[in-house]
């Protein structure tokens, strides 16, 4: 419940972004890390599903149709229809005619790919296997059984070659760059969805105006990891006019209330008449706290602690303890300057 009462305070926008500014390092790291593992990871897939080394060669063709008996014979053989034509039987049972014994039809299948660049009469076969010698024999063989198919077909005149690339190592298109690029994107934008529901769950007090919206108790002021004198002075104003008790008052550290006291302990009570000390709750430290002025709280910058804070306000309560303010302690000093940046304190 306590949780959902904070997240309904609502996004303190200023706030959010300077916390976001001090996490700029782990965003960036995350998105590094997030590169890395992209680019690893598309390599190694790609590595997983190579088939090793592979050769093309590439062959134009110049195909004349028998527009005199059928005028419409190049809707038919287009760009759509030729690749399709490759890889039926007449053409490819033809070729293997052409090729050794230990070549598989499925084999020349497979190498074959054919394609139309624009004009309707040039034809490109694509031959790519892992043997070099292989590719060009497919690729004499189909000149054969491309000629062939011609003679038997009337719709066609002929196809015949009309230029011969050499054999090439097939290069593949390394997308390393991208896939780190995706990988470190993603990265980011875990890390920014990550912080910004900490973000929202932190019931951490970093100025005054979180500790406001919670709790109907004075705010004395901030102590800053570098006792900035104007904040301390604010302190010894505050609370010479909200705490005039004659018995005094005693500091309680919301954080460490067992055994440890609080660094800035004695600079409070030197700062500030009437402040005892530091009291633990447990023993006398609640009868301390009744035969005085009441109980100063002492809460840590940034610290994630709303849930102990509410239960040490609720357990001075329970022990009628009077809570004459509280004081925020160990401030980030340029967090404060940055916040409060044009605003009058």
């Amino acid at each position: 419940m306590e949780r959902e009462k904070y997240m309904r305070e609502g996004i303190d926008l200023k706030r959010l972004i300077l916390l976001f500014l001090k996490k700029t390092w782990v965003i960036l790291l995350t998105g590094i890390l997030g590169a890395v593992i992209g680019g690893l990871l598309y390599n190694a897939v790609v590595a997983y599903r190579s088939e090793g080394p592979q050769y093309r060669l590439s062959s134009d063709y110049f195909i004349t149709f028998n527009f005199s008996e059928y005028e419409n014979s190049s809707d038919y053989y287009n760009a759509y229809t030729w690749n399709g034509f490759l890889h039926d039987d007449p053409i490819v049972d033809a070729a293997m005619k052409y090729l050794p014994d230990t070549v598989k039809k499925e084999e020349v299948k497979d190498a074959v790919l054919g394609e139309m660049l624009g004009d309707y009469r040039v034809l490109t076969v694509h031959v790519t296997t892992k043997d070099p010698k292989l590719t060009e024999e497919i690729a004499y063989a189909y000149t054969q059984s491309l000629a062939e198919f011609a003679d038997k077909i009337e719709m066609l005149t002929s196809v015949e070659l009309w230029s011969r690339g050499t054999t090439e190592l097939v290069k593949e298109n390394n997308r390393t760059a991208n896939a780190a690029f995706l990988g470190g994107l993603l990265g980011v934008l875990f890390t920014i969805i990550v912080l910004l529901i900490l973000y929202l769950l932190d019931d951490s007090v970093y100025v005054e105006a979180d500790f406001a919206k919670r709790y109907q108790i004075p705010f004395l002021g901030t102590v800053t990891n570098k006792k900035e004198e104007r904040r301390l002075q604010e302190i010894k104003d505050n609370y010479q006019y909200l705490c005039k008790s004659p018995d005094g008052y005693y500091l309680v550290n919301v954080a460490m209330t067992e055994t440890i006291e609080n660094p800035c302990v004695p600079l409070l009570v030197s700062l500030c008449p009437g402040i005892k000390r530091q009291v633990f709750l447990k023993e006398d430290g609640f009868e301390k706290i009744r035969k005085s002025g009441g109980a100063i709280l002492l809460i840590p910058y940034g610290k994630t602690n709303g849930k102990l804070t509410e239960k040490t306000i609720m357990t001075l309560q329970k022990q009628d303890c009077q809570i004459a303010g509280a004081i925020l302690t160990d401030a980030d000093d340029k967090f404060l300057k940055a916040y409060y940046l044009g605003r009058k304190e």
